[in-house]
């Protein structure tokens, strides 16, 4: 009976509404579900959309698309740890040192960048060659895989300025952008995937599904840096404090990279 009423207790209305309780949790972790679950559904639209137009195509995209993410999610994952220092300063009201943590996040994803074109690319292609698929499927999976590159680069971008919002608990910005470019991916999709005649749009296949995949990540990175950007420069001085910090970038890649 002891256990019951502790079980119940943690049920109870003052611990979904007190401060910390499981309402707040709930207001701040939804958005980031979202964020989860958006590169998933970006892939799963491409495929949909493929098998409509050819079922070669759709074969070729899972294992092109799955190398993809599990070559560049090192990147993005150890730089999703900006989220944490971001939040460590907020709660210890550092707000210059939440900006510095966004910036050098950035300037780490644009070393990923470079890690994603020297590395990434390079070592896909390796891997597409060798895996002992059928020359026609060789073919579309090298098309898909080059083409979602940029893609990759956007989401360590994102990673970082998505740090910002996640860290000081202003999430539901962040599911904004992620649902806005999934539902741009489809619409980008399907246009690029057929072709639109009357917007002279060519009939890409699957480059189209790359290509539309890129362009809705890169739109919400455009988005999520303008509202970075747009903050009240006298709480966050996000438009002054832009300098390299070894030791923030050196803390991101120390404490991220093991979940990376």
């Amino acid at each position: 009976m002891n256990l019951c009423k502790k079980l119940l207790s943690f049920c109870s209305r003052e611990n979904f509404d007190r401060e910390g309780g499981y309402r707040e949790i709930w207001r701040i972790a939804y958005p980031l579900m979202i964020m989860g679950a958006s590169y998933v559904i970006l892939m799963i639209s491409d495929r949909v959309l493929l098998s409509w137009h050819n079922s070669l195509e759709m074969a070729a995209s899972v294992p092109a698309g799955g190398l993809s993410f599990t070559l560049f999610s090192f990147y993005t994952v150890t730089i999703g740890f900006t989220s944490a220092l971001v939040a460590q300063y907020f709660g210890a009201g550092e707000r210059d040192n939440c900006v510095r943590g966004v910036w050098n996040a950035f300037y780490l994803a644009l070393m990923a960048g470079v890690c994603i074109c020297c590395i990434n690319i390079p070592l896909g292609r390796y891997f597409i060659l060798v895996s002992g698929h059928k020359p026609e499927i060789i073919e579309l999976e090298l098309k898909f895989f080059y083409s979602i590159q940029p893609s990759a680069f956007f989401a360590c971008i994102n990673a970082a300025f998505f740090g910002f919002f996640s860290g000081t608990g202003r999430t539901k910005i962040i599911a904004k952008v992620n649902t806005t470019m999934c539902l741009i991916n489809v619409v980008l999709d399907y246009m690029l995937i057929f072709g639109v005649e009357t917007l002279n749009v060519p009939e890409l296949r699957i480059l189209g599904a790359g290509i539309a995949t890129s362009i809705c990540t890169g739109i919400g990175s455009v988005w999520v840096v303008s509202e970075f950007l747009r903050q009240d420069q006298a709480e966050y001085a996000t438009r002054k404090l832009l300098q390299f910090d070894w030791s923030k970038v050196k803390k991101i890649v120390t404490f991220g990279m093991p979940s990376g």
